[in-house]
């Protein structure tokens, strides 16, 4: 495997393992014991994670791409707002909606934040091969896309 391919199979895999963490059982059984010092569990890893991926997004769009109700994101998001890791913020355009952005204490926490995903994507990815390997990466990549096509289309 080259260093090209390597590195394409990790970032992909990382953004896969974000995935993952929306759907149980998965890795927030596997969240390193050092991220409870920092007051992070399961739940919280998954909105934070989201959060890098979409920053500045509204409350309501956040429980949505992760797949959850309105009152466990609002909880969610109450726990990291107390530990100093979001703020919310009302939208200039919408009174009525919160935009949730992640903090320096969160960007300062995202190294270790993130340093359990390369290990998880070594585990989804044993024993496949190369080839099989990006397969299992671009797939749900074009499934999401022509879900969203499609939507549009309506």
């Amino acid at each position: 495997m080259t260093k090209e391919d390597k590195s394409f199979i990790l970032n992909a895999g990382l953004e896969h393992a974000v995935d993952l963490l929306r759907h149980p059982p998965s890795m927030q059984d596997e969240l390193p014991d050092s991220f409870s010092e920092h007051g992070i569990g399961g739940g919280q890893f998954a909105f934070l994670a989201e959060l890098f991926a979409q920053n500045g997004i509204s409350q309501e769009e956040l429980a949505s791409a992760l797949c959850c109700d309105k009152a466990t994101a609002a909880r969610a998001m109450q726990r990291l707002e107390s530990l100093g890791y979001i703020e919310r913020k009302r939208s200039v355009e919408d009174g009525r909606v919160n935009l949730v952005y992640l903090t320096d204490k969160a960007h300062n926490f995202k190294p270790t934040l993130f340093s359990v995903l390369p290990n998880w994507t070594d585990t989804l990815v044993q024993g496949l091969s190369c080839d099989e390997r990006k397969l299992v990466i671009n797939l749900p990549n074009r499934l999401v896309e022509n879900a969203i096509s499609n939507r549009l289309d309506e």
